[in-house]
């Protein structure tokens, strides 16, 4: 007994057509030749996502790209609702700006609590941190012998892999807490 085609859609071209055969999904030769290279270009697609996702996972400045990141969120959260720390103001896009930047020898600052506080985009970007008004309020909320000693540590480090990788999974377990500590 011989069956009957069915009606299908083809599904690289959508032109209806008669399927003969269970597995036949296109129309025509051409069509199953773009299917082809569009499955093949899916499995490179997938496998270099794969391979990029092992080379992150041992790439240390990624690492630190990422643990910043969480550092930063971290430090929005905890101060959200203080405004910035420079001019004061309470509306707008924040960051997370650090007093001694991590350019100017302040590596060994990069993941101090004590280093960074909530900043609005206009002064952490264009006014270099509005660094005198920062200062002066950060020595309200720190005090003076904090802030010096902050201004005094200029040691840079180099954090291992493993260390970078902790601080990340710390600071975003931190952010978790406090998030949920704030909703409830």
């Amino acid at each position: 007994m011989k069956k009957t085609p069915r009606r299908k859609a083809c599904s690289i071209c959508k032109v209806d057509f008669d399927q003969y055969q269970s597995t036949q999904v296109v129309c025509s030769p051409r069509c199953a030749l773009d299917l082809a290279t569009l499955k093949a270009a899916k499995r490179r697609a997938k496998e270099t996502r794969q391979m990029r996702r092992e080379f992150n996972a041992k790439d240390r400045s990624y690492q630190l790209k990422k643990a910043q990141e969480a550092f930063n969120a971290f430090i929005r959260e905890r101060d959200s609702g203080q405004g910035c720390i420079s001019c004061g103001i309470q509306t707008g896009q924040f960051h997370a700006g650090h007093f001694v930047s991590v350019g100017h020898g302040g590596s060994g600052l990069r993941f101090s609590e004590r280093n960074c506080n909530l900043q609005c985009a206009q002064c952490n970007t264009y006014k270099s941190g509005n660094i005198a008004l920062y200062r002066a309020n950060l020595v309200k909320k720190i005090g003076l012998g904090d802030v010096d000693e902050l201004e005094s540590t200029k040691a840079p480090i180099k954090l291992t892999l493993e260390e970078i990788i902790e601080i990340k999974e710390t600071y975003r377990a931190k952010l978790k807490a406090l998030r949920q500590e704030k909703a409830a």
